[in-house]
């Protein structure tokens, strides 16, 4: 009979290497060259070659930067679009053909830029509906996706005609200048939401979709002040997307998920005013920066020249110690995604400047945790998370310092192995 063992040794991470207040996070640092006033970044594959661009809306003199990614985390710049007014930019496929397109948001109007061979772009059409951000949203279920535009006490929704042209369709009410959204299902329909920040009356509004095409206010909540961005996550792994936002102290504000789409006030996370931590949050991200499988909160601080940002490591008994870190510049917007295909995600910084910093995530990802389970003739070896930097290794015996690799732990979740003898060890190392 096969003996199962999963190796307990420090290089073999196990259960006791997960950390009860979160672990230490560690990024390099680098800046690139933009426009004047790159309030918004979006990451996206532009190019087609697996490999995220970064593309930046500069305010203050109304173009669009487009960023190449050399494929290991490094950027140079590959074109300028001149955009008017622009304060926001998203990336999405509106014809669709494959290819993501751009959509530049200004002061009064919105400008769609459709790529027509994989990087190179021309303006499709431009609406008459201008404000600080966008989203798409599939709100008639037609396949094709809708355009909204956050703006003065309104949402403007745009019915996409599947050529990547617009028609405005509806107007949602909203209290105050719009200054962030999110689409997500919050309420566990399967359908997507909408929830909007407003600046000026400082709270979150949230509106379920019908599923007949509409989009209707739920509730609203007293969440802090004027920020750029909020997080929408399940922070607290119970299956309910929660609600982030930064708070006035400077903190962050988690408003967890009551399990039907409405949320309470669950737990604040402070840093101390001034020099010594923040003044004000421009605005928070979420995403597991650790690889410990739970999602680490990100805010930003926006009101000093040289820029900080502020991580919470997420552990099995909750948020531990922030960990400041000096970066960009004024931050005024953040993106999050995997720059040099390492599987870990990366930051990028937007600020008042003239250029974004990228945060490179250096930290060691643990391997999860070894688990066998025994079914008829067989064992089952597994592990509940992906392991990207980590490779499955046997061994018949111990004493043996070379380890046989037997899968490498990003394609698979685990391995069946027949019991028969000999005894074999197993071990899921970091590398």
């Amino acid at each position: 009979m096969r003996v199962l063992f999963a190796a307990i040794i420090a290089c073999g991470l196990n259960w006791e290497s997960q950390a009860v207040l979160g672990q230490n996070v560690t990024f390099t640092t680098n800046n690139y060259a933009t426009g004047p006033g790159p309030s918004g970044v979006a990451v996206a594959d532009i190019f087609g070659t697996g490999r995220p661009a970064i593309i930046t809306a500069n305010q203050n003199d109304g173009t669009l930067t487009v960023l190449g990614n050399f494929g290991n985390g490094t950027f140079a710049s590959n074109a300028t679009y001149n955009v008017s007014g622009i304060r926001s930019v998203i990336a999405a496929d509106v014809n669709p053909d494959g290819k993501l397109d751009l959509i530049g948001t200004g002061f009064s109007s919105t400008t769609v830029l459709t790529n027509y061979n994989f990087g190179l772009f021309g303006s499709n059409a431009i609406l008459n509906a201008g404000g600080n951000c966008a989203v798409t949203l599939d709100l008639n279920n037609d396949g094709k996706p809708d355009l909204l535009i956050g703006g003065s006490s309104r949402v403007v929704i745009f019915t996409n005609n599947g050529s990547g042209r617009f028609g405005s369709n509806a107007t949602l009410s909203v209290p105050g200048q719009v200054s962030s959204m999110v689409v997500a299902d919050v309420n566990g329909d399967t359908k997507p939401d909408l929830i909007v920040a407003s600046y000026n009356s400082g709270g979150l509004t949230v509106f379920t979709n019908n599923a007949n095409g509409t989009l209707v206010s739920n509730a609203s909540y007293a969440a802090g002040g004027d920020y750029q961005s909020f997080a929408v996550v399940d922070v607290n792994g119970d299956g309910w997307m929660d609600l982030i936002t930064p708070y006035g102290g400077p903190a962050l504000l988690i408003l967890t998920n009551n399990g039907n789409g409405f949320f309470g006030s669950n737990a604040t996370l402070n840093v101390p005013y001034g020099n010594s931590g923040a003044y004000a949050f421009s605005g928070v991200a979420a995403t597991d920066l650790n690889g410990d499988g739970l999602i680490d909160l990100i805010g930003y601080d926006g009101s000093q020249p040289k820029g900080n940002v502020f991580v919470w490591t997420n552990g099995i008994t909750g948020f531990g110690t922030y960990i400041k870190i000096a970066a960009g510049g004024e931050s005024s917007t953040m993106a999050i995604a995997d720059l040099n295909g390492d599987s870990k995600p990366d930051l990028v910084l937007g600020n008042t400047g003239t250029f974004v910093t990228v945060l490179l995530n250096a930290t060691l990802f643990a391997s999860p945790p070894l688990n066998i389970v025994s079914a008829g003739n067989q064992s089952v070896l597994y592990w509940n998370s992906p392991a990207p930097n980590s490779v499955l290794q046997s061994t018949t015996n111990l004493n043996n310092p070379n380890w046989v690799t037997v899968s490498n732990g990003k394609p698979i979740i685990g391995v069946t192995l027949p019991n028969t003898s000999p005894a074999q060890f197993f071990r899921l190392k970091s590398q």
